[in-house]
Formats: C-alpha cells, structure tokens, sequence
C-alpha cells in the first residue's frame, strides 16, 4: 500500500545521506595462493622497512611494570589499516598488539611489553585540611613517589610519567608544587638505605609529568610528585 499526498501536492522531503571523503584504496594481491579449503589464509599485500626507535616507558598509575616501546613512521604509500599486528623481536615472536590507522608519512607507537629487569613500585598519600567555621576552601595535599630498580647488567634509561588532574570549573584549582618540594626522608624507603631523586621533569597542558631517568646497572632512583587541590567548600567529588 502505498500513501500520497493528492494531486499536484509534493513527496516528503528526502532524508540527506552521508558524505563519505574518505580515502578510497585498492589492495592488489601479487597472486592467488589461496587453498579453497575454507579454512581462513593470510595473504601478503606490501611491505615496506622502518627505522624504529626504541625507548623504555613508565607509566606507574596504569601499570607496575616498565615497557618496551617503537615508535616508526609508515614509509609505505598506503596507510595501514587498524587491527591486530604481530610482535616479532629478534630473539622470536613476543605477542600480539593492535594499531590505530596510521597514514602513510605518520609516525605509529608500538608497545612489546614489559622489561624484565626493571621494577617500579608507586606509593600515593592524601592528606586533607576541610575548611574551618569561617573558611571556605578546602585542601588536599597529593604525594607520589615512583621508586625504580634495575636488576640487570646494563644501564636503562626511562621515561616515567604521571598525571596532575585538571580543573575545568572555578571552584576547584590544583597547583602543582616545586620539582624539589617531596623529598624522601631515610625511612621511606625499603631498609632505609637511600634512593637518588630526580627532579629534573617536564609538564605539558595536559598536566602530563615526564621525568627521564637514567637507571645505572643493579641501582634504585626515585621520583616524587606533589600538588595541591583546593576545592570550594560543598564542591561533591574532589
């Protein structure tokens, strides 16, 4: 059954369709080597060789361990496409990942998993101060301290980072203190022997902290953190 609208009347407006200008690629197999035997085949479509480089990186919040990562620039002349990629190092396969898109001439971060000799430990404290009868901000110190060691023969240099929230309402400011304000004393640390702190870091607009630390063979480093959060009075949440 079908519906109009009369004699001389018009249709319902069309319904606009997407505009899709994205990129439109061919992939041309070299050959036909597929068995028809139903079972799924890889088939090889291109290659290409990337220099990479490598770097070891610590991110404490997310994960206790160190890990290994490339980074390369795709130097095919097609993108690769997202999904499942292959580890492979030179001492045999390592697991497996999966990637973004990643345009050709466009640099792509791998990771292959964790570094065996190197442990991290983070330990984080609060301490809060609630505004009195006449005040009306309340304030939270934020401690962390990453302690790193290197149980290997070789010396490890590492990329630790951690994060400073970022307010976007009046009512809540953070302030990050002094490189140098959270010094461990003697007994904060495992025996009471002390630790190297590194201060030298950098924070970007997103309140990323990155400390580059240089591990010498079977050494202990440490980094600290700290910052202040001040939160108007019945602000729920912080």
């Amino acid at each position: 059954e079908q519906q109009t609208t009369g004699l001389g009347g018009s249709g319902p407006a069309q319904v606009p369709g997407i505009d899709d200008r994205g990129l439109g690629i061919t992939l041309t197999a070299p050959r036909a080597t597929v068995i028809a035997s139903g079972a799924p085949h890889r088939v090889p479509i291109s290659s290409f060789t990337s220099q990479a480089q490598l770097d070891l990186v610590a991110i404490p919040l997310r994960s206790p361990w160190v890990h290994i990562r490339a980074r390369l620039v795709n130097t095919g002349t097609a993108p690769l496409l997202a999904g499942p990629v292959d580890l492979v190092r030179a001492s045999g396969y390592v697991g497996r990942t999966e990637v973004g898109f990643v345009a050709a001439g466009e640099q792509v971060h791998v990771g292959f998993g964790p570094e065996a000799d190197v442990r991290v430990h983070r330990e984080e404290t609060r301490e809060r101060d609630d505004a009195g009868l006449l005040g009306s901000w309340n304030v939270q110190t934020v401690r962390v301290a990453v302690r790193l060691s290197n149980l290997g023969a070789a010396r490890r240099d590492i990329v630790v980072t951690e994060r400073i929230p970022i307010s976007e309402i009046e009512q809540v400011e953070i302030k990050p203190s002094a490189a140098d304000a959270y010094v461990l004393a003697a007994g904060d640390h495992p025996g009471g022997e002390p630790i190297t702190q590194v201060t030298a870091r950098t924070i970007d607009e997103r309140g990323l902290v990155a400390w580059t630390v240089e591990l010498p063979p079977l050494a202990r480093r440490a980094v600290t953190l700290e910052y202040r959060v001040r939160s108007q009075r019945g602000v729920a949440g912080v």
